[in-house]
């Protein structure tokens, strides 16, 4: 399986969660500096596209649980979920298969 930082995931999936952490500093930082929602989403996309298929689900997964952790003080537990309903329907938005991740 492909292990990657999905930088470019986590900032898009953390500057649509609105949270004030410092992670999502730097998410804010690169759009105030010209990148918005749909160049991250597509620099996001992107960079599923060099997984493969079959690893997919699993990678973003693994991204979200490392973010989880790293920010656990941060966020809230309806936070956390809401993440994790983003991050299943990333392939979605970037249309990949599986549309749909489900963990």
């Amino acid at each position: 399986m492909q292990m990657m930082q999905m930088r470019q995931c986590k900032n898009y999936l953390m500057s649509q969660m609105g949270q004030g952490g410092p992670f999502n500093r730097v998410a804010i930082k690169m759009m105030v500096d010209g990148d918005n929602n749909q160049m991250g989403l597509q620099q996001c996309c992107m960079e599923l596209r060099n997984v493969d298929d079959e690893c997919r689900c699993e990678v973003i997964k693994q991204m979200v649980m490392q973010q989880m952790q790293e920010g656990q003080m941060e966020q809230g537990q309806q936070q956390m979920q809401k993440m994790m309903q983003m991050a299943r329907n990333l392939p979605a938005m970037c249309n990949m298969q599986p549309y749909q991740c489900q963990f």
